[in-house]
């Protein structure tokens, strides 16, 4: 890949792996025990990515897990979510095989850490070690590599509003992450930041003081935003790519960028113009000024050199997107993406 400034944007792709935290879904009419799904699913795994080995690893820059943490009673107390590591150690135990760090996410968890209690955990220094030494435990227990510090909406938001939020959020943020870098740094692991377009970030991040603490920064490129959002495409205004990179280009190192591609919620229908969706002229001029780029798809393509990204979502089904011979792919259901993948990659 290219390094010199005019096109050094650094992208990773990532394998994120998530583990729907409630009992059961609801998949159009039918509920589905995710306990059996999940036991299903770790077959598949184990199946396609540890015992055929198929999938090809060296696609991928990291392993990113999310939803593995549970929070209970107070702000501090934190355990790690009963089997979910254990469910995903041969696939932990492939990327690690392939020197692939395997990052832990904390964050954006619908087992507690909303954003009200992220801004407790980091207004008080007692409560702040408290996290830290936790998620430090957890990180040395199972050999991980990092963690994903993923406060994605730094406020107490009502109904997608901003409402009600401590006007030191901010700045307790920053000591957080402080904290973390020493601690992960003495023991030569990484610190991610999460970051979008969405403004609550610009109006309450401090990134100068942050980017000090911060290894890397994901960024979530392509991205599925809700129910609401049925298409393959860059969904709402806050993540598409173009403005997002140019944005966080402004005031981040592009060295430090990690292009995220994540799916979250409902399965999708493919939508077949995905490969046509444009960047802006300023985005092509920004990375590829001697060359012709034009489609996110290629972006990605030309930056990563191939990659791939699974999901496990909160219905149970996977959406995998691989760069496959110059094209991009989307299979939506569990077993045609693990099967299809794997036949192809």
């Amino acid at each position: 890949m290219d390094t010199k400034p005019a096109a050094s944007l650094l992208v990773f792709l990532s394998a994120l792996i998530t583990i729907a935290s409630c009992d059961n879904c609801v998949v159009g009419e039918r509920k589905l025990n995710l306990r059996k799904g999940i036991d299903k699913l770790n077959k598949l795994v184990n199946k396609y990515l540890c015992d055929d080995a198929d999938i090809n690893v060296d696609l991928c820059t990291h392993a990113t897990l999310l939803h593995f943490f549970r929070f209970v009673g107070n702000d501090s107390d934190l355990q790690i979510q009963e089997n979910r590591f254990e469910n995903f150690q041969p696939l932990v135990k492939v990327f690690k095989s392939k020197c692939k760090p395997v990052i832990l996410a904390v964050g954006l968890d619908p087992d507690g850490l909303s954003a009200a209690r992220f801004s407790a955990i980091a207004s008080k220094e007692e409560s702040r070690n408290v996290f830290v030494n936790l998620v430090i435990q957890v990180i040395e227990n199972f050999n991980l590599d990092g963690l994903l510090l993923n406060w994605q909406y730094p406020v107490f938001w009502e109904n997608n509003l901003i409402g009600k939020r401590s006007p030191y959020d901010g700045v307790n943020y920053v000591q957080l992450a402080e904290n973390l870098s020493k601690k992960l740094k003495a023991k030569n692991k990484i610190l991610q930041g999460f970051s979008t377009n969405d403004a609550a970030f610009y109006m309450y991040f401090d990134f100068k003081k942050l980017d000090r603490f911060i290894d890397y920064w994901l960024l979530p490129a392509y991205h599925f935003e809700g129910p609401w959002s049925v298409m393959t495409a860059i969904s709402s205004s806050y993540l598409r790519a173009d403005l997002m990179l140019l944005n966080h280009l402004k005031i981040l190192p592009p060295e430090k960028i990690l292009l995220g591609i994540p799916t979250h919620y409902l399965p999708v229908v493919v939508d077949s113009t995905v490969k046509k969706i444009r960047l802006s002229s300023r985005l092509k001029a920004s990375f590829t000024p001697n060359q012709q780029l034009s489609t996110f798809r290629q972006l990605c393509e030309q930056a990563a050199k191939g990659g791939l990204t699974v999901v496990h979502n909160e219905s149970s089904t996977v959406n995998s997107y691989a760069f496959l011979k110059n094209d991009f792919v989307s299979f939506e259901s569990s077993i045609s993406a693990v099967n299809k993948v794997a036949h192809t990659c």
